[in-house]
């Protein structure tokens, strides 16, 4: 409950905004309890920050894992790669992608609280690499490229997008998009052929993720 509020606090109005006393207050928690558990205001705001960033990446890992188990062949497994990224591509999706920008930003400087992102980064890495082995031991993905390093490199490219979603660009989404898509395509199975499967920009909710 206390990261919930502090979490919501961050979002609307950033770090400044987090005071120990109105914590205490709004979440019924003794002011003792929170240093008690927290240390500080900046271990309670670090803590905060570890929880917003895990959050983004869990949902959609949560979402991806089933989808990805019902696949039963390497062109399902293709179509489902491109919707899966394409989903991340839409505009209902930036918030998550700036979230987990913030937090990395938040952690210049404070060395505990970028292991800690570290280590949930880590953890979701290698949670997309177990997806990734078995395609890859029938042949459906290019047997060339370890699932770790795919997996890396896929939630990194998906994590690039926010730097044309800061504000005002000059670059046409939709030209990104189809990039993007030959890219993760060559990355995936060494191929650039014609696309197919959802149209590139669909909503996360048009393909079932909701966060």
């Amino acid at each position: 409950m206390i990261l919930d509020y502090v979490i919501g606090i961050i979002n609307e109005h950033g770090e400044a905004a987090v005071r120990i006393g109105d914590v205490a207050r709004e979440t019924g928690a003794s002011t003792s309890s929170i240093y008690h558990y927290f240390n500080s205001r900046d271990g309670l705001i670090a803590a905060a920050e570890v929880e917003r960033y895990s959050r983004t990446l869990e949902a959609f890992a949560n979402w991806t894992e089933p989808q990805f188990a019902q696949v039963t062949s390497k062109e399902q497994f293709r179509d489902l790669v491109l919707a899966t990224h394409r989903a991340t591509y839409a505009p209902d999706r930036s918030s998550q992608r700036m979230t987990r920008l913030n937090a990395v930003g938040s952690a210049l400087g404070r060395p505990l609280l970028m292991e800690k992102l570290a280590a949930v980064q880590d953890g979701i890495v290698v949670r997309y690499a177990e997806m990734f082995r078995e395609p890859q031991e029938r042949g459906w993905i290019r047997s060339d490229v370890a699932p770790i390093v795919l997996s890396a490199w896929t939630l990194g490219h998906l994590l690039g997008r926010v730097l044309i979603e800061l504000g005002e660009t000059s670059v046409v989404e939709e030209e990104w998009n189809r990039i993007s898509d030959a890219v993760v395509l060559f990355a995936y199975f060494g191929e650039m052929s014609e696309l197919s499967g959802p149209e590139a920009g669909s909503t996360s909710d048009e393909l079932g993720f909701r966060q």
